[in-house]
């Protein structure tokens, strides 16, 4: 029999987003016994026999792919080779060949319809009818393991399951878990959403690592989030005072998702969020109001702007899909389209301004998406939209039911995809407990209306927040969408660790839960999100009020009562970041995410007891008689030991964890905006020290001490720290 060696073709390796990609003498030994029976994968597939015998992995181990092999095939095998290397050191050489070799030990890689492969599953009597389109069967037996999938993408995904499979038994030995898995998923586009068009905009080899972490859970679907994201040659100030992704950028980063099976699409806003470009004077005809949020809808110049764009942005996203997004038009009626308005009904002038920019972005052959909430505000109007124009629906908090979204589409006879969120918008921690709720059920009653498929959103809505933070979400999403049913929260988390970080027990995923509980700890406490009833808690704005005027003072004493179990959660997350980090043997880098928040966290909780130890101090200062001693008291404060040079402390590591974080994942030239709040944070502290010292300065010079309303400091009872 031939086989030709291709292990050393000149092809791009894939470079698994967030992995570790160097053993470590302190890589942990893993037996069977971690793990138990039950293999820990996500997503879980849909048809899963534990089987008594594994498949060792020894150094004559062979990978062949059933000729002829696409080039997709060559990938799944690269990724399989990869994933053996890391675990084991050795790099297992790919053969091709149109049989399968007479002698193992071998992985053999192919299609259902080839012959080797049918030969192979009639003698296993494994059974493959009724594969659905992606799908893939996966059988280990001691000298062979075979995974062969209805189509490349199926190939693909089993492939990704097997690699969940591999175990260390040694630090240089591993093996393959016993198994028979007939898997297919539930809906067919499986998707996230990424911001790029509110402060951080991820690098080029930030995008690249984030579609191998889809690919590695079997998503096939990333849209981006742009006003003014993408760098228009023919319409230079879009994106002038933003960071963009440069056009030859989404021409490598299209052709490298291919690979893996994951379409990239274009969510350019045509209708509203389009501010970043309507606040130029050269656009300031085209919008709703001048320097306003929403396109005017018309038939003159605003419909050539967006025909201009779409035409320079489409060579770029080869995708079969092209989201207009057209959501949030809360200025529709209030400025140029106001007569028509009060005519028409804004209803109809949006309805009919949607189908006008749905047919610019049809002409260039595209299956159209669009948010729904407005057109969901007009349920008389939905039969009027084209049928093939798909219903992006979204709703982030959880409910019991998503019927609310879902069936006035469904009864214009639209096809929808549900869009969940990862809790993060505005948030510190994203709230995953919460978000959660919302990706399990709204998948569950979107499975449930026969739904194309589920896009999990992320946004940037006030510039702070970073994609590192998000993958729980995302990982989430891709198990609802993939399994049938509903899925089990409580059974992802479990299975989490392992199929993540490769890690054999369940501490970082209870780190993860443990840190998002400050959320419900702090909202239950009287503070929660912006936005969303009942969500959230660790406001990102939280931590840039001042504790001594009036919005942070009140703070102060809303949460103080909740802050020692604040800071356990978050000193714990910590201590076991800090000493667990090398159990990580893959995805380890995002673990750096959760320890700044951790941090920030357990300084946000620390602020609110300083500021009241800080007030109690005080207040018993400026009650003594003026000839009692003062200056231990002030040192308390304001001392290098005290409680306002902890917060400078904390302010400035911080920041420098912050200004890391960023430049690992982002683009830079946007980070000054953000860093400017860091920059007022630790001169607000270094002020308030000095300020405080001069008090101290002054009392010592027979100057009383000024009212501590005066100051901001509120008086606290002592209860409320307890």
């Amino acid at each position: 029999m031939k086989t030709a060696s291709i292990s050393m073709i000149r092809l791009a390796r894939p470079k698994l987003v967030l992995g570790v990609l160097l053993i470590s003498l302190f890589f942990v030994i893993f037996s069977a016994s971690a793990l138990g029976q039950e293999p820990q994968l996500i997503p879980q597939p849909r048809e899963l026999d534990s089987k008594p015998q594994r498949f060792p992995i020894r150094t004559s181990l062979e990978i062949h792919l059933l000729a002829p092999a696409a080039d997709g095939d060559l990938y799944a095998a690269f990724s399989l080779q990869h994933e053996l290397k890391l675990t084991t050191g050795q790099e297992f050489p790919i053969l091709s060949s149109p049989q399968a070799p007479e002698r193992g030990p071998v992985v053999l890689l192919g299609r259902l319809d080839q012959p080797a492969v049918r030969s192979l599953l009639r003698s296993v009597k494994l059974n493959a009818s009724g594969i659905g389109d992606e799908g893939y069967v996966l059988d280990v037996e001691p000298d062979r393991v075979l995974v062969a999938g209805k189509d490349g993408p199926g190939l693909f995904y089993g492939v990704q399951t097997l690699r969940q499979l591999i175990v260390s038994t040694s630090q240089s030995r591993a093996e393959i878990l016993g198994v028979r898995i007939r898997d297919w998923p539930a809906m067919r586009f499986r998707g996230v959403l990424i911001d790029l068009s509110r402060g951080p905009v991820p690098t080029y080899e930030t995008l690249r690592n984030a579609i191998d972490t889809v690919a590695e859970f079997k998503m096939n679907q990333v849209y981006f989030h742009m006003q003014d994201s993408f760098r228009s040659l023919r319409q230079p100030l879009i994106g002038l005072l933003s960071d963009t992704v440069s056009q030859n950028e989404w021409r490598k980063l299209t052709a490298y998702a291919s690979k893996q099976y994951v379409d990239i699409i274009a969510e350019q806003e045509s209708c509203g969020h389009l501010h970043k470009i309507l606040r130029f004077e050269e656009y300031s005809g085209i919008g709703e109001r001048d320097r306003g949020h929403v396109l005017a809808p018309a038939e003159d110049e605003r419909s050539r702007f967006t025909e201009n764009l779409f035409a320079e942005m489409m060579p770029f996203f080869p995708s079969q899909f092209f989201h207009i997004g057209c959501d949030e038009t809360g200025e529709l009626g209030r400025g140029r389209s106001s007569g028509r308005v009060q005519k028409e009904g804004s209803g109809r002038v949006y309805i009919e301004n949607l189908k006008r920019v749905y047919n610019l972005a049809r002409a260039h052959g595209k299956r159209v998406l669009f948010w729904g909430d407005i057109a969901l505000t007009h349920p008389e109007l939905l039969k009027e939209l084209p049928k093939d124009l798909i219903v992006a629906t979204w709703e982030y908090s959880p409910q019991d039911d998503y019927s609310k979204w879902i069936k006035p589409f469904q009864e214009a006879g639209l096809q929808i995809i549900v869009c969940p969120s990862v809790g993060n918008v505005k948030l510190m921690v994203p709230d995953v407990v919460n978000s959660g709720l919302n990706i399990q059920r709204f998948v569950r009653d979107g499975q449930k209306a026969g739904a194309m498929g589920m896009m999990n959103t992320s946004w940037n809505d006030d510039g702070e927040t970073l994609l590192g933070m998000n993958w729980y979400g995302f990982v989430l999403g891709a198990a609802c969408s993939w399994q049938q049913g509903e899925c089990n929260v409580q059974d992802f988390n479990d299975r989490f660790d392992w199929a993540f970080f490769r890690n054999t027990d369940h501490r970082f995923t209870e780190v993860i839960l443990g840190l998002a509980d400050t959320n419900r700890l702090i909202r239950t406490a009287g503070s929660g999100s912006e936005d969303v009833p009942k969500f959230g808690g660790t406001a990102n704005s939280l931590f840039w009020l001042n504790p001594f005027e009036s919005a942070g003072a009140g703070e102060v004493k809303r949460v103080l009562p909740v802050t020692p179990q604040v800071r356990v959660a978050a000193e714990k997350a910590l201590t076991t970041i800090k000493q667990s980090r090398g159990r990580a043997a893959r995805h380890a880098e995002i673990l750096k995410y959760w320890e700044f928040a951790a941090l920030r966290i357990d300084a946000l909780a620390y602020r609110y007891q300083a500021v009241a130890e800080i007030s109690s101090i005080y207040h018993a200062s400026y009650t003594k008689p003026p000839d009692q001693p003062t200056r231990r008291v002030f040192s308390g404060i304001e001392g290098t030991d005290g409680y306002l040079q902890d917060m400078l402390e904390y302010s400035v590591v911080l920041r420098d964890q912050y200004r890391k974080l960023w430049l690992s994942e982002n683009r830079a030239d946007w980070l000054p905006n953000t860093l400017a709040l860091w920059d007022r944070r630790v001169d607000f502290w270094v002020d308030q020290i000095d300020k405080f010292r001069r008090l101290r300065s002054d009392f010592n010079k027979g100057i009383p001490l000024p009212p501590p309303d005066s100051l901001g400091l509120v008086e606290v009872s002592p209860e409320d720290g307890d």
